[in-house]
């Protein structure tokens, strides 16, 4: 006898809980060889969600993300645009000698 459990038709439809629910951005860059720069990020999604600042080291992280908090379809205007906006800023940090 087959016991699979059914689920009703609001269970099927439920986001699992280890994906984010509204979605994510996620930008990938390649690794950077220089020591000490650290970077800073950016995401604007639509008009005015401006989601950040984030920051890592290129030297040891080459992926960065962000949850998004809200549906993003709301964010698209008509014709089905979404306009996203990535801005990264790498910044030397300064090695001063002794």
């Amino acid at each position: 006898m087959n016991k699979r459990k059914k689920c009703s038709h609001k269970q099927e439809r439920e986001v699992p809980g280890h994906l984010p629910r509204h979605g994510a951005l996620q930008l990938k860059c390649a690794g950077s060889e220089v020591p000490g720069q650290l970077a800073t990020l950016y995401f604007t999604l639509g008009s005015d969600k401006r989601l950040g600042p984030f920051h890592f080291d290129p030297q040891q992280s080459t992926c960065q993300s962000c949850e998004l908090q809200s549906d993003w379809q709301r964010e698209i205007i008509p014709g089905g645009v979404l306009s996203l906006e990535v801005e990264l800023i790498i910044e030397h940090s300064r090695i001063e000698a002794c």
